[in-house]
């Protein structure tokens, strides 16, 4: 007679192939914990049980990785910063198609191009665009992905690709070439009752920073020369509490 195992089986959860950003993301992670020391086959098992816990309801809205974000955003950087998509020095509403000035118009100035349809269906999943008549113009000059899960997934991948590019760049040896910046103010005991007031003073603060550089980017690239080498070059700025827990 044959014993009926009491163990539960583990049913496997459905997902979407492991893309090259993923694929990436997950080649840099394992060597921040591989330079912290940690056994590998010990962090694996560990990733693998951690993702066995993951609730399958998590990644319903997931579609992995994406260039959405970042062709969105310079759409509206364009938009922001272009005479001919301003009037009195703001967003002028503008036509989806068609010549100067138009939505389609500012797609094809990024390079490598996307398309109309794909950046018009992200900022308008992601309420950055509101129609005036039969045109558009952003309701701010920031996405918000907050109240997108689609978006917000895909976009929290390539920051967190970013995060692990920075870390991996300033690993190598000084030799290797100047660091890249990455910098942390830390408070072991900040106030909780001051954590909103200090979010929004953040949030002004590190729009108006971005917003600069942002500038000082797009001003670059418009003057640069013909074949020239480039590099697609992102800059950030987050804020995070807790995860200050010492070594037992």
């Amino acid at each position: 007679m044959r014993r009926t195992s009491s163990r539960k089986k583990i049913t496997p959860q459905v997902g979407i192939p492991l893309d090259p950003v993923g694929q990436e993301a997950l080649e840099l992670l394992a060597r921040v914990f591989a330079r912290c020391g940690f056994e590998p086959a010990a962090t694996a098992q560990a990733f693998v049980e951690i993702g066995d816990r993951v609730p399958a309801a998590l990644g319903r809205n997931g579609t992995g990785s994406s260039t959405q974000s970042d062709d969105a955003a310079h759409v509206l950087t364009l938009w922001f910063t272009e005479p001919e998509y301003l009037l009195e020095g703001k967003p002028r509403p503008i036509s989806l198609r068609g010549a100067t000035p138009s939505i389609e118009n500012l797609v094809r100035r990024i390079q490598p191009g996307p398309t109309v349809d794909a950046v018009m269906q992200y900022l308008l999943a992601t309420r950055t665009l509101r129609r005036v008549g039969r045109k558009y113009v952003p309701r701010a000059r920031a996405v918000r992905h907050r109240g997108s899960p689609r978006s917000q997934s895909a976009r929290s991948l390539r920051i967190l690709l970013g995060l692990l590019r920075n870390i991996e760049h300033n690993a190598r040896p000084r030799r290797a070439g100047p660091s890249w910046p990455e910098f942390t103010a830390d408070c072991p005991q900040f106030p909780v009752r001051l954590r909103p007031a200090f979010d929004v003073r953040a949030e002004k603060e590190a729009l108006a920073v971005t917003r600069q550089k942002d500038a000082e980017m797009r001003r670059a690239e418009s003057g640069r020369r013909a074949n020239e080498p480039t590099v697609p070059l992102s800059f950030g700025v987050y804020v995070f509490e807790g995860g200050r827990e010492r070594p037992k």
